[in-house]
């Protein structure tokens, strides 16, 4: 696929993801009032390893995601909880690159401006420990309400675990990805 078709499926997710935190299903509490988005939660997880220094359409692959990241970032309704988890940024080669991700915004509401200028603020670096830093996403979200992982990477993985049957696992527990 080239980047020039792939741009408007991305723009297609992403979309998706804001309607579904705009539009999930109202949630009562205890006083009878609903709020389709009190419960939600929405961890952004960047790749920031050394793949992402290549070129892109326009630009390099770390600039595209910032992009798409920060349309996302301006299109979520306020009151949605949004975090954001990076990967592959510190540490370049060795043993530790395999569990290289770090929670840099914990998911909160008001925080628009930290995500942004977290986005920002990681070069490409180091390896694509994608089963890892999706485990850890899943840690971050808790175990209560609609939970939703959205990963922004343009490359396989070279660390274990199999992001596929973490996928699984975290689908298994209710996690949206």
């Amino acid at each position: 696929m080239t980047p020039t078709r792939r741009r408007p499926q991305l723009a297609l997710a992403f979309t998706i993801i804001a309607l579904a935190l705009t539009t999930g299903p109202a949630v009562a509490d205890d006083t009878g009032v609903t709020d389709s988005t009190e419960n939600q939660r929405l961890q952004l997880v960047l790749d920031a390893s050394g793949s992402m220094k290549e070129p892109a359409a326009k630009g390099t692959k770390i600039q595209a995601a910032r992009k798409a990241l920060g349309h996302v970032i301006d299109t979520l309704p306020d009151q949605a909880q949004v975090g954001l988890r990076v990967y592959g940024a510190k540490v370049s080669t060795g043993p530790k690159a395999c569990t290289d991700s770090q929670e840099v915004v914990a998911p909160g509401t008001d925080n628009r401006d930290q995500l942004r200028d977290a986005i920002t603020a990681y070069k490409p670096l180091g390896e694509t420990p994608i089963g890892y830093a999706l485990q850890q996403a899943g840690k971050d979200l808790g175990s209560e309400g609609k939970r939703t992982i959205v990963l922004v990477s343009d490359g396989e993985p070279t660390c274990s675990p199999d992001p596929c049957k973490v996928a699984k696992k975290l689908s298994q527990d209710g996690i949206d990805l």
